[in-house]
């Protein structure tokens, strides 16, 4: 059975995707989400066009439409309602820059990494970094759906990061970026016209694609780079790189992107 009969199709009691956004009060691409989502079962045609009955969204909707809102698409993919991370992450640079690295920290890592071409310094963290990361934003970038202001006047239920950390709205911009990446990759040597369609194509999909964008995160940090010298070696200069892993100011940074990737997504 395909889409292409819904007279016949809510006679027996399938629904197309149109047929089910049109019963939430919602647009097509937000019950791809929910089924991305697991939150309402489907089946396929035989043509792999989402189908949904009646009876399980009769369920989903008796169940409180948990998860119905869904964020501002542009273009195609996810955008709108975050805030830039210009400023969280230049307060990091400067949270590195403060670091001072002593002459015996630097003798001891030229001595464990005499083999690299510079010397990298890990900056712990400290409790300074982790009020940034759990402060709230004050000032949000202006757009055509995004709000501007304080978060706190705003609609969590419009707008899910509104309660967020700055340092989670970070994630959710990082995780939103590479799980882009993901699903733009080339496939059959031409780009997916429609990467929020081929995001929430199936539960394997959407997956696929958050662990994809939650592995990227974890690599992400802030460094600087120096050059110093030692008075033994005084014609040698050392390049020192300080070096913050952002993924380990969170206590546990797995379900910090779970909780994220449920707000940005």
């Amino acid at each position: 059975m395909t889409t292409t009969a819904p007279n016949v199709q809510r006679t027996t009691g399938i629904l197309n995707r149109t047929e089910a956004a049109e019963i939430l009060g919602t647009v097509p691409i937000a019950v791809s989400r929910l089924i991305a989502w697991n939150q309402l079962a489907y089946n396929r045609a035989a043509d792999g066009t989402p189908l949904i009955l009646e009876a399980d969204l009769q369920r989903y909707v008796g169940a409180g439409t948990r998860n119905l809102a869904m964020p501002g698409v542009q273009g195609g993919w996810l955008g709108g309602d975050l805030s830039s991370n210009d400023s969280f992450v230049k307060k990091f640079r400067q949270f590195v820059a403060d670091v001072e690295v002593t002459d015996d920290h630097v003798r001891e890592m030229y001595e464990n990494q005499k083999k690299s071409s510079y010397l990298t310094a890990g900056i712990r963290i400290t409790p300074a970094m982790r009020e940034a990361y759990n402060a709230g934003a004050t000032t949000l970038s202006s757009g055509k759906v995004r709000p501007s202001g304080d978060w706190s006047a705003v609609d969590p239920e419009k707008f899910p990061l509104a309660k967020l950390s700055a340092g989670q709205r970070f994630f959710a911009g990082v995780l939103r970026r590479h799980a882009r990446r993901f699903v733009d990759r080339k496939q059959n040597g031409a780009f997916d016209p429609s990467p929020i369609e081929k995001l929430y194509s199936s539960p394997d999909a959407f997956r696929a694609a958050l662990e994809y964008a939650a592995k990227a995160a974890r690599s992400e940090s802030v460094f600087l780079t120096e050059w110093r010298t030692l008075p033994e070696f005084p014609h040698k200069k050392f390049s020192i790189r300080k070096e913050i892993s952002l993924a380990a100011i969170p206590a546990d940074f797995e379900n910090e992107m779970a909780l994220v990737a449920s707000k940005c997504f």
